[in-house]
């Protein structure tokens, strides 16, 4: 399978955050960022990509009729997330950069060490990681405490983050 992310997991206030806004500065020219934090769904996706469709007047049809697209949910996902990815560059955006951050709020029983992703954000991630591969133009960049099982299945690369030492602990 193609690679078409990254997993970056691990203690929280380790910089994950943080070294991921700074891969998406240094992508800027590349790639256009689309933010989701914490709860993956159809919804918050969709959402993600509207915010950063353009505004502005000689745009603002392509990026309406295509916002109208995403937002039609007897339309499936990958088909929608196929049209957004092969559009951008008629709406003067760059290739698409989703930045999912928090993603442990997917992973309801963490707490009791069932890493298992909730079924609808693990329906969405499955869905936006094959779109991202079959299409070549998109990436995946995952943020989050915990490892996301099947992660290199998905094409992603897992990362982790060195929790702190005893001394940093202290």
């Amino acid at each position: 399978r193609a690679q078409v992310g990254l997993l970056l997991f691990g203690q929280g206030g380790r910089g994950k955050s943080s070294t991921a806004a700074r891969i998406c500065d240094r992508l800027k020219s590349e790639f256009s960022r689309v933010v989701v934090i914490g709860v993956l769904d159809e919804t918050s996706l969709i959402h993600a990509i509207g915010a950063v469709l353009p505004r502005t007047i000689e745009l603002v049809e392509r990026s309406q009729t295509l916002e109208q697209l995403l937002r039609n949910p007897q339309t499936p996902l990958a088909t929608r997330l196929e049209t957004a990815l092969t559009a951008a560059p008629s709406l003067q955006l760059r290739r698409l950069l989703f930045v999912l951050d928090d993603f442990e709020q997917n992973q309801p029983a963490s707490a009791q060490g069932n890493l298992e992703v909730a079924p609808a954000a693990a329906e969405v991630l499955q869905t936006l990681c094959m779109v991202c591969a079959k299409q070549g133009l998109g990436r995946v960049l995952i943020t989050g405490r915990y490892q996301v099982p099947g992660a290199g299945g998905r094409g992603l690369e897992s990362i982790q983050v060195e929790p702190l030492t005893p001394g940093e602990q202290d």
